[in-house]
């Protein structure tokens, strides 16, 4: 398959929020993506965003979209969450 590839990304410690992005577009490109979840050690906030790029924490003109899991219930700053949640959002 053309363009086809295979990567890895693992926390292997339970700290901050940490995020890991890629410079591959997103845009007409089937991706699939399988999450492994190892609860005992953590209640796992996880975010997918596409079209993230580099310098869009800052960016007042950043445009891409979010994607939130959450395996437990949880209270965060500004939100609460509950066990199997999931948000689809734009950041623009």
């Amino acid at each position: 398959m053309a363009g086809f590839s295979r990567w890895q990304v693992t926390q292997s410690m339970n700290g901050q929020p940490a995020f890991f992005y890629s410079d591959f577009k997103s845009l007409g490109v089937k991706i699939s993506i399988k999450v492994d979840v190892k609860t005992r050690a953590d209640d796992d906030f996880i975010v997918f965003s596409l079209n993230f790029q580099p310098g869009d924490t800052n960016n007042e003109n950043a445009n891409f979209i979010l994607l939130n899991w959450d395996a437990q219930r949880q209270i965060l700053t500004e939100i609460i969450t509950s066990a199997g949640y999931s948000q689809l959002c734009r950041v623009y």
